[in-house]
């Protein structure tokens, strides 16, 4: 008699976020997401197409759960200005958390705001050394 699973897809996706999260890309498998779900590898085939398929999956879930949460977050804001904050919140999160990397990140954020405020003030200026400007005057081509 073939044994009945409660939830078969949630649990494949389940144990396959865990892998993803838990071990390097490399070594994910559809054997190991099968053993942790105590079931055959061709279980998983009944849902999914292949591993691209079951890991495209589990992303879309979880890009689909991170909108419903900061659409909940926003509908819940008190003013405009707490509303357009959540957005930046949520994404923090997800901002790597190597030393290294934030501090060079922050400043190639304030480099590209200040060329772009150069830019604006300037509008007629050359973007670049190496490109020649072709207005005239008054700015015109």
């Amino acid at each position: 008699m073939p044994k009945i699973i409660k939830n078969p897809e949630d649990r494949i996706l389940q144990a396959a976020r865990n892998r993803l999260l838990d071990k390097d890309l490399s070594s994910f498998s559809l054997r190991g997401v099968a053993a942790d779900c105590g079931i055959a590898v061709g279980t998983i085939y009944n849902y999914f197409k292949d591993k691209e398929s079951l890991m495209a999956a589990v992303m879309i879930q979880d890009w689909m759960d991170a909108l419903k949460g900061t659409r909940e977050e926003l509908m819940r804001s008190q003013s405009l200005q707490e509303g357009l904050t959540v957005p930046a919140g949520r994404a923090s999160a997800h901002l790597p958390r190597d030393p290294e990397l934030l501090p060079a990140l922050s400043e190639s954020v304030e480099l590209i705001s200040h060329r772009r405020r150069l830019q604006h003030a300037l509008p007629h200026a050359p973007r670049a050394a190496s490109v020649p400007d072709h207005r005239d005057d008054k700015g015109l081509v």
